[in-house]
């Protein structure tokens, strides 16, 4: 079952890469930020040792935020990057956290944001959070491979209030893909959402996302994301920078 379904994956992968027009053949992959410690259900003590690949541009910012079941913040970390042009960076970071009993639910976030504060990346673990213990630590699986977009591309200029989004994408749970369009500004200014029936499915998707009347060229990311039940956070998301015209 499991190598029917890679063998799936790489053929569809083809598929979309190698037969369709030269632009859309530059396929945008997700692996622009990878958590590699803890991994999903890691037991854990104060402080956290985290460590991630992380792509990022000059100007980008690296966010840690570690939640609880309620959504109160336990503990955030916020570091500016200074790096010229793409760079890949091997990231580490200790984070030191207190709960109010011996043992709680957490879910800890690692995200990139741009120059303009958008969200570009984000990963995510859910932890069991200990006030004292023994450490058990998981590697992270990777997500590289849950999203590969093949329209549009990144610094693509498009226009006539609506665009086309090609690609594929492995759900890592059973709730919607979230697509949007964010400006420069913070402004959400176009979404859609695809239904999933079942996480670690393939789809397949060419889907239209319109956006809202604009006046000038506007700076715009395009943002994929699934957003965790439990906890009401991302807990995956990528995008494509773009332009958008009236």
């Amino acid at each position: 079952m499991v190598k029917t379904r890679a063998l799936g994956f790489f053929l569809l992968f083809f598929v979309l890469v190698g037969l369709r027009s030269p632009l859309s053949a530059q396929a945008v992959r997700s692996d622009s930020l990878e958590l590699i410690t803890p991994g999903e259900g890691s037991i854990i003590t104060s402080p956290i040792e985290i460590s991630a690949q992380v792509q990022v541009q000059p100007q980008d910012l690296i966010r840690i935020k570690l939640v609880d079941r309620s959504g109160s913040v336990i503990s955030r970390q916020l570091f500016h990057v200074n790096a010229s042009g793409d760079a890949i960076l091997n990231f580490t970071t200790s984070l030191a956290f207190e709960i109010p009993r011996e043992t709680t639910d957490g879910l800890l976030m690692i995200a990139v944001q741009d120059s303009h504060n958008r969200l570009a990346a984000l990963r995510s673990a859910s932890l069991k959070l200990l006030s004292d213990g023994e450490n058990r630590i998981n590697v992270q699986s990777t997500n590289s491979d849950w999203l590969t977009i093949t329209k549009p591309q990144p610094g693509e200029k498009l226009q006539g209030g609506a665009i086309d989004v090609e690609g594929i994408v492995l759900p890592i749970i059973d709730r919607p893909v979230f697509f949007e369009l964010i400006t420069d500004s913070g402004g959400q200014i176009g979404w859609k959402q695809m239904a999933v029936e079942n996480a670690g499915d393939i789809i397949e998707f060419n889907i239209t996302v319109p956006y809202a009347y604009i006046t000038q060229e506007r700076d715009v990311r395009l943002v994929i994301r699934q957003t965790d039940t439990f906890y009401g956070e991302n807990i995956i998301l990528d995008s494509v920078p773009i332009y958008l015209s009236p």
